[in-house]
Formats: structure tokens, C-alpha cells, sequence
């Protein structure tokens, strides 16, 4: 079974919102509660959903190249400048 965020939250005995601001680190949480949380994280193996937390966000780390023909080399050399300017890795190649 999946352990969710409110898992966590339960576990440690706090808000939902809170185990988000602990593992986000975007949000003064008192170090007792911090503790808490990430003693909770540990003890249930918790693991972040990466695409439920981008959906959560309304953002993502996605970028998407449409070509006209995949074959073309015109099109590689494009796509593999793309991804050394954004200095990551090409994940999933889609033709449709």
C-alpha cells in the first residue's frame, strides 16, 4: 500500500499542510514539529509522488518539442541543443 501525505500527517500528528511545508521547505515550521514529521517520513518509508505533487503545484519540469519528422537529422540536432541549454536529460520520445 502507497503511504500518502495525510499518512504522514497522521502519523506525526499534524496538518497535512504542514507535512507539505516540512518537506517543501518553504514555510517556518518549529523544530520540534519539523522533527516530528520527517521522524514520521522516515518510519512509513514515505516517498514523494512526483506527478501528483506537479498537479498539486500547477507546474511542472516538462518541456515538449513537436517535429514535423522524427528521421530528420535537422530536428535531432534542434531537440539535442534544447536539452544542453536546459541541461537535463530526454526522457520520453513520443511519435504520433
Amino acid at each position: 500500500m502507497t503511504v500518502t501525505l495525510a499518512d504522514v500527517a497522521a502519523r506525526a500528528r499534524v496538518s497535512p499542510a504542514t507535512v507539505s511545508r516540512v518537506l517543501n521547505g518553504n514555510y517556518p515550521v518549529a523544530a520540534s514539529t519539523r522533527e516530528r514529521v520527517l521522524r514520521a517520513v522516515d518510519d512509513l518509508d514515505y516517498v514523494l509522488n512526483g506527478p501528483a505533487s506537479s498537479l498539486a503545484a500547477a507546474t511542472s519540469d516538462l518541456v515538449g518539442i513537436l517535429v514535423n519528422d522524427i528521421a530528420d537529422p535537422f530536428f535531432g540536432i534542434m531537440a539535442g541543443a534544447a536539452q544542453t541549454q536546459i541541461g537535463g536529460p530526454v526522457e520520453h520520445i513520443v511519435q504520433v
